[in-house]
């Protein structure tokens, strides 16, 4: 069984279900490209590394991707350094930096430079992950422009993507309640996938998911509180507010 996650990753822009406000940001970066970085934060699974992935091959781009934990000031060195020179096919060079927030300090520090016109590389843009940005200095915040990832935006498109996928996957088996599914799971599609493949494989298993014990889900909620800046829970708690409402509009609509 292929990992649903991989066979509908999205592989465009246009393709990717909800994300209205980033695809529209990078859609007109795209369009007309300029040395620019840009900071694309939110949890796990909201399609950040995807999103600047699809934009560079859009690009035709020459990639340089540092992977989650090996941003350190040697590799930030070697990466710019190419940079310097002409892309392959003469366009663009785009470095996608992933958990940006975990790369180390003196990395941090490196890209203050790299970042604005003392030492910015021809031709780059730069695409920096993050989980969150609480880890990140305020100098090197300023020299980005953030895109907040929260998940799918389009509670409708959401669950429209859903159906289509069960429809190709389950044989005509008794669809879940997809708007609830999508509720469940934080409006995170690669964990609503995640339960589609887990329902696949045990029918029922949507319906009366694993329970997760009382002492682990206060960890959780306190090692999240740990870690999130005062500007994201404030971001959350405005994108929870708009998820109630489009999901009420979603079953509003499903019911005709």
């Amino acid at each position: 069984m292929v990992s649903l996650t991989e066979k509908y990753r999205p592989l465009t822009l246009d393709t990717f279900a909800g994300l209205g406000t980033a695809k529209t940001l990078l859609s007109a970066l795209r369009d007309n490209p300029w040395e620019s970085a840009w900071l694309l934060v939110g949890d796990s699974g909201t399609g950040k590394t995807t999103m600047a992935l699809a934009l560079a091959s859009e690009m035709k781009a020459e990639i340089h991707h540092i992977a989650s934990r090996q941003c350190d000031l040697e590799v930030v060195e070697k990466t710019v350094n190419k940079c310097h020179y002409t892309p392959w096919n003469n366009g663009w060079h785009i470095c996608i930096i992933d958990e940006a927030d975990q790369m180390t300090r003196a990395a941090q520090l490196c890209f203050l430079s790299k970042l604005d016109s003392t030492a910015r590389p021809p031709k780059t843009i730069f695409l920096f992950t993050a989980n969150e940005t609480k880890l990140l200095e305020k100098r090197f915040i300023g020299r980005c422009r953030i895109i907040r990832f929260l998940g799918c935006q389009d509670a409708a498109g959401g669950a429209a993507f859903l159906a289509h996928v069960w429809k190709l996957e389950a044989s005509g088996k008794p669809a879940p309640d997809f708007a609830d599914l999508l509720q469940r799971n934080e409006y995170n599609l690669r964990s609503c996938l995640h339960n589609l493949e887990m329902e696949l494989l045990a029918p029922g298993y949507i319906a009366k998911p694993e329970p997760v014990s009382e002492p682990e889900t206060r960890t959780r909620h306190h090692a999240a509180a740990s870690v999130v800046s005062i500007d994201d829970q404030k971001a959350r708690r405005q994108e929870a507010a708009r998820r109630a409402w489009v999901t009420i509009r979603a079953r509003r609509a499903a019911k005709g």
